[in-house]
Formats: structure tokens, C-alpha cells, sequence
């Protein structure tokens, strides 16, 4: 059997990260069409604007949108650079898991765990999406996902102190959120606060979304406010998502 060489590995990770962009293309068709109650799977792709059939060249990621000059090739309407950039994350987030940890069950679980993360906090930014079960069914994976990751957890360890403040923290927002009119805005806010803070790598990194979290909620109080507060949370989001990336595999770091 051939070993596992470094040079393997750098092409392999490549490989990926290209299946990740055909990932997040399909992201981007749940994101769009589960907010219009669509089925993923039928009809295929067509312009949002014309409604024509997108040929293969035109469904490239990142570069076909590119190659389009970010319009439509048939009605020349533009074209949401949602695409790409969902495109473009959701390759950084499946090629790093792999060349981080290598083939096997924990690049299932890290890229799975990011992948959810992301998808959910796009659907959020959007605000589209009227109903609680997509985030209820993102922390819940997330969860499932994120568990067999973390080293063994003693009732005084640092994991331990992250995993009941992140449950106990959304859980009060949730609560809030069952006494508010719009309750799916609320629950959305607190199963990526959960999820957010499930990731945390460090008492430090969850004190500081914690911090940041109250200050973005307590601006949306203020209607002025409220899209900003919407946008700077997903923002808070994307980059814990770059933090959780970059210090959650060493866990798994490949020797070579």
C-alpha cells in the first residue's frame, strides 16, 4: 500500500477544497430555496431573475461567476455575489479541516461542525427565513458533530465550564425569545449564540462573545440599529467560525 506522503496530502486537500466550493454552490441552492419552501432538488438551477436553465459553465463556482462578469449570461441581470463568497468560505472551511486533519472520521466531524455553522449563519443574515426548526436542527448536529472532538471533559475543566455557560446562556435567550411576538428571530440569535460559544476554544474567546453578543443586541434595541445588529452578529459569527478553524484541529494535527 503506498504511504501517506506530505505531497499526497497537499494534493488531496486541494481536491477537496475544490469539492467544497461544489458544496457551497449546493449551500447556496438550500439557503435560497428553503426560504421560499422549494425542494433542494427540483427543478434544476435557473436564473433568479429570467428563470432560465443555467448550463454547466454557468454553475462554476466562484469563477463562473467570475467568467459572467456577476450578471446573468441570458438577461444580464446582476447576480448576487452571495455565490461566490458562500462558494469561496465554504471551500476554505472543507480544504483546511482536511489539510489539517487528514483523511478519516475527524475531517467528517470538523469540516460537518464548520459547515453547519456557516450554512445557519447565512440563513440568518438573510432574514428570509420564517420559521425556528433550521437553527434548532443546527445546534442540535452541531452538537452531535463538535462532541467527539473535545478531549475528555472533567467536571472542573475548561470545556466543561464552555459547554454549560454556552447551554445556559442561549437557553435564557431562548426563553426571552418564547415571550416575544417574532419568536423564530429570537431562537435563531439563541441557537447560534449556542453554537458560537459551544465552539469557543478557550474561556477567554467565550467571555469576549459573550461581551460582544450583549453589545450588538443591546444596539438592536434601537430600530435604526436592528440591521446593523443583524449584519455585526453574523460578522461575529464568520469569525469565530476562521478562530474555530485554525484552533480546533490541532487536536489532530497530520506528522509527517
Amino acid at each position: 500500500m503506498e504511504k501517506y506522503t506530505l505531497s499526497l496530502h497537499h494534493y488531496l486537500s486541494f481536491v477537496v477544497t475544490l469539492f467544497g466550493s461544489l458544496l457551497g454552490s449546493f449551500s447556496n441552492v438550500v439557503v435560497f430555496r428553503s426560504a421560499e419552501s422549494r425542494s433542494v432538488i427540483f427543478p434544476p438551477s435557473a436564473c433568479r431573475s429570467c428563470n432560465h436553465k443555467l448550463s454547466p459553465l454557468d454553475l462554476i463556482p466562484v469563477f463562473g461567476w467570475i467568467f459572467l462578469g456577476g450578471a446573468c449570461r441570458y438577461c444580464k441581470e446582476p447576480i448576487s455575489p452571495q455565490y461566490p463568497l458562500v462558494e469561496a468560505f465554504m471551500a476554505f472551511i472543507t480544504g483546511l479541516s482536511f489539510y489539517k486533519t487528514g483523511p478519516g472520521l475527524n475531517f467528517v466531524l470538523v469540516s460537518g461542525f464548520a459547515a453547519i455553522w456557516f450554512v445557519a449563519s447565512v440563513v440568518f443574515v438573510r432574514q428570509e427565513q420564517k420559521k425556528y426548526s433550521p437553527f434548532l436542527w443546527a445546534a442540535v448536529y452541531a452538537s452531535l458533530l463538535l462532541r467527539p472532538l473535545l478531549p475528555g471533559i472533567s467536571f472542573n475543566s475548561k470545556v466543561s465550564a464552555i459547554y454549560t455557560g454556552a447551554f445556559f446562556f442561549a437557553l435564557l435567550v431562548a426563553l426571552i425569545a418564547m415571550s416575544k411576538k417574532d419568536f423564530h428571530e429570537y431562537f435563531s440569535k439563541a441557537a447560534l449564540l449556542y453554537i458560537l460559544l459551544l465552539a469557543s476554544p478557550g474561556l477567554a474567546y467565550f467571555w469576549i462573545a459573550v461581551a460582544i453578543s450583549a453589545i450588538i443586541w443591546f444596539a438592536e434595541r434601537f430600530e435604526t440599529q436592528a440591521k446593523h445588529g443583524v449584519k455585526a452578529f453574523f460578522a461575529l459569527n464568520i469569525v469565530y467560525i476562521i478562530i474555530f478553524m485554525f484552533k480546533m484541529p490541532h487536536f489532530f494535527s497530520l506528522n509527517f
